[in-house]
């Protein structure tokens, strides 16, 4: 009987390049999500920095605009908690990081709106 469960148990779990897949696919769907979501900001800032468009700026910004950074945040936190258990799974030097290094000034400006958006 307790070869049979065992054998059950086997045949239940993933095999190691599936679950290698499934957690390289789960980061990159988080990755995908907040680079989605910093671009958005970053072109919103973009059309903010225009001297015409600073007289409209309203300040406090908008239920929107706090709401949209509440959801960044949310999104930065998942994929910093992703990335930190993969650290440990995926080597330095794996495809899966090219994105974080290529866009580093995108993460930083981010951090920036996060810092001044706090202050």
């Amino acid at each position: 009987l307790l070869v049979a469960w065992f054998r059950d148990v086997q045949n239940r779990l993933q095999k190691p390049e599936k679950a290698l897949m499934s957690m390289r696919c789960s980061w990159e769907r988080l990755w995908a999500q907040w680079v989605g979501m910093a671009k958005q900001q970053d072109a919103l800032e973009s059309v903010g920095s225009d001297p015409g468009a600073l007289r409209k700026r309203r300040w406090p910004p908008s239920e929107d605009a706090s709401g949209e950074l509440r959801k960044s945040c949310a999104a930065w936190r998942s994929l910093f908690q992703a990335t930190s258990a993969l650290r440990a799974i995926f080597p330095p030097d794996d495809e899966l990081w090219m994105p974080l290094a290529q866009h580093r000034n995108t993460c930083e400006r981010f951090m920036q709106r996060l810092y001044t958006a706090l202050a």
